[in-house]
């Protein structure tokens, strides 16, 4: 579904994602990163995108 970049784009994204959410001290913030981190996990995978229902 992604080629290789697209694929390295992800991880890095992810691994971002992964040192916010262990900085955030607000548990709201850090539950925010680690969801996006997943999703980014998920397409660094070459799996496809899962729907993000916002829960505001």
């Amino acid at each position: 579904m992604f080629d290789s970049e697209d694929r390295e784009y992800f991880a890095r994204r992810a691994s971002i994602c992964r040192e916010k959410e262990s900085q955030a001290t607000d548990p709201a913030i850090k539950k925010v990163h680690g969801e996006m981190a997943l999703e980014y996990e998920r397409r660094a995978r070459g799996e496809a995108p899962q729907t993000i229902v916002n829960r505001l």
